[in-house]
């Protein structure tokens, strides 16, 4: 039997951090058998481990170092942290890797959350006139006021009739998602919302005005039917994010910060305290700072914002503490540090959202040592 496991043997071997010791572990380990050499190999030359791998090496380890620990105020340095924390704080790993290790040679996980499962499709719709309806994607419901029909559930989500005349009254519903949900919406002018979990939308039953608004809290991605007498309207926290007709995504969720990335089309961004009309481009994060109220953007890769809506996490150098708080609201658990240093650390990697937690979780105490213990829907992680 081998001290160390296959998947940690690998990780480590891309990450150019195997001792002599397991070095010659993982050799005999790929001596053992044709399977494991060919795993091995076809592992090493992947696309995926070439490009996580020159990320890693493009990381200045000890500047990044002498970094985390004038942030955390740490002065004593190594005699505070253990000798892997040094590099696990700064390394970008590789979770996309760690996954098919961990599972591929282990008839089980070491870490069990039988009671944590992915998010799925539900939502509550609360009418204008207060009633709360619950939804999800297993049945159809027509939504009526009077004899009106104004929408229907269905396995895609909820979608508004387009209603004109003396029936077109400017009623407000609200959706709202909960942790372990998401919903998808379609408002009656054509426009296609997605509800990330924890998240709510306000918006009109028909449009009657010059202006489509709606009201936004946690994070949705959109797409706007085009129209080019009538803008569309974002309202969340103090911006406005205008636009005729194209695909975003907004992400409220932050007490400090809104992020607005445009995935195609055109569309401005205005706060409440400034006159000026932000317009951004394809590509391009806008990130409005609550506490100073400006707002910044940059070229961007929006593949990490958007991905949840095609049903992945996507994380790009992630700080471990942002990363389980994303992982909180999908899984629908809790999350509790015992070291808050452990926060900092970074990885950068790829999962489904329909991955269980335990693989996930596994992968990160392989790849950084940290020890991640749950019980119920609480998740502890330590050093």
């Amino acid at each position: 039997m081998y001290s160390k496991e296959p998947n940690w043997l690998i990780t480590h071997y891309l990450l150019g951090r195997l001792s002599e010791e397991d070095q010659k572990q993982l050799q005999e380990w790929i001596d053992l058998s044709p399977k494991n050499k060919a795993f091995f190999e076809k592992t090493c030359t992947s696309d995926k481990a070439q490009s996580d791998y020159w990320k890693y090496k493009q990381i200045d380890k000890e500047h990044a170092y002498r970094n985390f620990l004038a942030k955390t105020g740490n002065k004593k340095g190594e005699l505070f942290f253990a000798p892997w924390m040094k590099y696990a704080a700064v390394a970008v790993l590789l979770i996309t890797l760690s996954l098919p290790f961990v599972f591929h040679f282990r008839s089980g996980s070491s870490i069990h959350a039988t009671a944590i499962a992915p998010g799925q499709p539900r939502a509550i719709l609360i009418t204008d006139d207060g009633s709360e309806l619950p939804l999800c994607n297993d049945s159809v419901t027509q939504i009526k006021s009077g004899k009106i029909l104004l929408a229907t559930n269905t396995t895609n989500g909820i979608e508004y009739n387009r209603i004109t005349g003396k029936n077109a009254v400017e009623k407000y519903n609200t959706l709202v998602v909960p942790r372990g949900g998401e919903y998808r919406i379609t408002l009656s002018d054509g426009t296609k919302i997605h509800l990330n979990s924890a998240s709510e939308l306000k918006y009109p039953v028909a449009f009657t005005g010059k202006i489509r608004d709606v009201y936004l809290k946690g994070e949705a991605y959109f797409e706007i039917a085009k129209d080019s007498v009538r803008p569309f309207i974002v309202n969340s926290g103090d911006i406005k994010i205008k636009q005729y007709g194209t695909a975003f995504n907004v992400n409220a969720r932050s007490p400090e910060k809104i992020e607005v990335v445009l995935v195609h089309g055109s569309i401005s961004l205005l706060t409440h305290n400034d006159e000026n009309e932000y317009r951004i481009k394809p590509s391009q994060l806008a990130e409005y700072n609550n506490s100073v109220q400006s707002v910044d953007v940059q070229t961007v890769d929006i593949k990490p914002y958007v991905a949840w809506n095609e049903g992945k996490f996507i994380f790009e150098n992630k700080a471990l503490g942002e990363i389980m708080e994303t992982l909180s609201l999908w899984y629908n658990m809790d999350v509790e540090f015992k070291d808050d240093e452990l926060k900092t650390l970074r990885f950068t990697g790829s999962v489904t959202r329909d991955t269980p937690v335990e693989y996930i979780l596994n992968a990160i105490e392989y790849a950084t040592d940290v020890h991640i213990s749950v019980k119920e829907k609480m998740v502890y992680i330590k050093k």
